[in-house]
């Protein structure tokens, strides 16, 4: 009798309990691919993981904008089949758990999500760079100007010849994201 009403008692408790019971809904689809309420939850859980703090509200939107532009660049890499080397991501992925773990714990669904992000954004990165890297060349008459005009140095020229590339490859990058975007019907569920 004890017996019975212990599984009943687990019963009523799990199954019956709404602070258990979450529905998983597609709230919105990229053509056929979904992005699902649990997917956005763990994207404000690793966003306030990352920042240290809570998201308020207001920047759920900007979250959920995020998380369909990662959702977007994965579709086009997977159909591009465009791959990169595991130690690269690897490097990265150490570095920021790093970073992360001094003061905080970090679940293994949490450090997939890292992963898989730092992955993505490495994967787009190569992309991009041998799609357009005919255009990432800067002009060295305008960078030694500039080296000559605030004094620079040897390795202060090589960091502005850095910058300007990746302001280049940030502009490239962007606009290139935005013509691939306009193809996919992103549609918001209710």
């Amino acid at each position: 009798m004890k017996n019975k009403f212990l599984w009943f008692f687990l019963f009523l408790f799990f199954f019956n309990n709404e602070a258990y019971v979450f529905e998983i809904k597609s709230i919105v689809t990229i053509d056929e691919n979904n992005i699902t309420n649990y997917d956005l939850q763990k994207s404000i859980e690793l966003t306030e993981l990352i920042q240290g703090r809570k998201i308020s509200q207001f920047e759920t939107r900007s979250i959920l904008e995020n998380t369909i532009n990662l959702k977007i660049k994965e579709i086009e890499l997977n159909k591009l089949e465009i791959e990169i080397k595991k130690e690269n991501i690897n490097k990265k992925f150490n570095s920021i758990i790093k970073q992360i773990s001094n003061d905080k714990q970090i679940n293994n669904e949490m450090k997939g999500l890292i992963y898989k992000q730092i992955e993505t954004q490495e994967r787009w990165n190569n992309l991009i760079f041998f799609k357009f890297r005919n255009k990432l060349e800067v002009n060295i008459n305008e960078i030694n100007e500039i080296a000559k005009l605030r004094n620079l140095n040897n390795k202060q020229k090589e960091e502005l010849i850095f910058s300007e590339k990746n302001k280049k490859i940030n502009i490239i990058s962007n606009t290139y994201f935005n013509e691939i975007k306009s193809k996919y019907l992103v549609k918001m569920i209710k």
